[in-house]
């Protein structure tokens, strides 16, 4: 039994397409995923962050998955780990 040149060629696409999605899409995605688990698990005290919705805060203290979050002087919301967005890297005050 042989196979035809056409079925390789067909089967040599795909593989390609796959392997293409697979570097532009969800390789990528991995990384940032990654990235962002690190950047969440390195949080602590006294480090100043960026929520989602923009807030910036002081954290102080860490109780699992919640932040106590100082956004103001005396002024402490509590905030999911996952709602922050970044570590600000601006002013301290």
């Amino acid at each position: 039994m042989q196979i035809d040149p056409k079925t390789y060629t067909t089967v040599l696409i795909w593989v390609g397409f796959i392997a293409l999605m697979y570097f532009l899409m969800i390789r990528p995605q991995r990384m940032q995923q990654k990235k962002r688990k690190a950047m969440l698990e390195s949080l602590s005290r006294g480090i100043q962050v960026i929520l989602h919705s923009g807030i910036i805060g002081v954290i102080r203290e860490i109780d699992g998955q919640i932040l106590s979050l100082e956004i103001a002087p005396k002024i402490i919301i509590k905030v999911m780990k996952e709602g922050v967005a970044q570590i600000w890297k601006g002013r301290n005050e």
